[in-house]
């Protein structure tokens, strides 16, 4: 039986979810997506190829010739059909594909829902080792929970304000990763969530880089899309050196992003070196590539080949790290 079809069964009864869950099936990942409309649930193996794909769509009617069922102990009613493009219902299908299994709820119970249908996932697949949310922005975030045992969150959208992320993240008690996918609008809090959490992405920096970069306080980090000029690079290279900031990293990756708008010229390895002192790769002094792969609420950083990397010495207690400037890409490794 596949898992899609055990999953459906476990809305049939109380006895036939206890005993789905007694079968301690291993689930590597359960994925949740939620939005205004509706929400997603992947069921993933560690390839994050798909063992289950159900969308929560939220309708004003149920569809014709669709049976009504009910969660045992809640006034929650639902239906399930098959869902095809021909439809209508196009945000979900287009995401998911052709043709998708979908529990319709109505919006007078999208309170309650949310919670209810939520928490039957998470309590019929209890060894999930990864249950990772993604946030749509604009989703009403008191009908996002985020259980004690969720530590990857991440967010989706083109913009978002400062104050909302920080409500977002500050919602999970153990943030461990967070990923930040669009460009973030408004002030970044010091000491915020996204800048002390231990491993962080965010996809869409822009203009934030220099709040988010020399803020950042946690171990591993990737700043995408950034437009700034290698002044910032070389900004980052002195504090770690002077002990100023960074005191915890462990590897910090920068993605440059150029227009003709901004008019900021490329990165160029030469003016670092002439501002930061530095010596060639010395293989006797550390690896020579940082072989560590980082995933981040579903992003892969790939390990990094460092041996043509410069090496740089911490001045308070002669720690080393390497760095690589390129005219998109700046890398900095810091080594054990």
């Amino acid at each position: 039986m596949s898992f899609t079809e055990t999953t459906l069964l476990s809305f049939c009864s109380t006895r036939t979810k206890n005993m789905i869950k007694n079968t301690n099936w291993k689930v590597p990942r359960l994925l949740f997506t939620i939005t205004k409309k509706y929400i997603s649930v992947h069921l993933c193996h560690d390839d994050w190829s798909n063992a289950l794909n159900l969308v929560v769509l939220y309708v004003d009617e149920f569809m014709e010739n669709t049976e009504v069922l009910k969660l045992r102990n809640s006034s929650l009613e639902f239906r399930f059909i098959k869902l095809g493009y021909y439809l209508g219902y196009q945000q979900p299908v287009e995401y998911y594909g052709n043709s998708q299994n979908v529990i319709q709820v109505l919006n007078e119970f999208l309170d309650d829902s949310r919670y209810e249908l939520y928490k039957h996932f998470i309590d019929l697949f209890p060894n999930a080792p990864k249950i990772q949310l993604m946030t749509e922005v604009g989703t009403n975030l008191e009908l996002v929970p985020v259980p004690e045992y969720v530590t990857d969150l991440s967010i989706a959208g083109e913009e978002v304000d400062g104050n909302y992320v920080e409500e977002y993240f500050s919602k999970c008690q153990d943030l461990q990763n967070a990923l930040v996918g669009p460009e973030i609008k408004g002030q970044i809090m010091e000491n915020s969530k996204i800048t002390t959490v231990k491993r962080l992405v965010c996809v869409d920096t822009k203009y934030q880089v220099k709040c988010l970069v020399f803020k950042f306080n946690g171990q591993v980090a990737s700043f995408l899309s950034c437009r700034c000029e290698i002044n910032v690079v070389i900004d980052v290279l002195k504090l770690w050196i002077s002990n100023e900031a960074f005191q915890n990293l462990e590897r910090l990756s920068m993605n440059a992003e150029f227009s003709s708008f901004d008019n900021f010229p490329y990165w160029k390895e030469d003016v670092v070196l002439q501002a930061i002192e530095s010596s060639h790769s010395d293989p006797t002094k550390r690896p020579e590539n940082c072989g560590k792969k980082y995933e981040i609420a579903g992003w892969i950083l790939d390990p990094l080949e460092c041996g043509n990397f410069r090496n740089i010495t911490r001045t308070i207690d002669g720690k080393r790290a390497s760095f690589h400037v390129s005219t998109f890409d700046f890398h900095l490794v810091v080594w054990n």
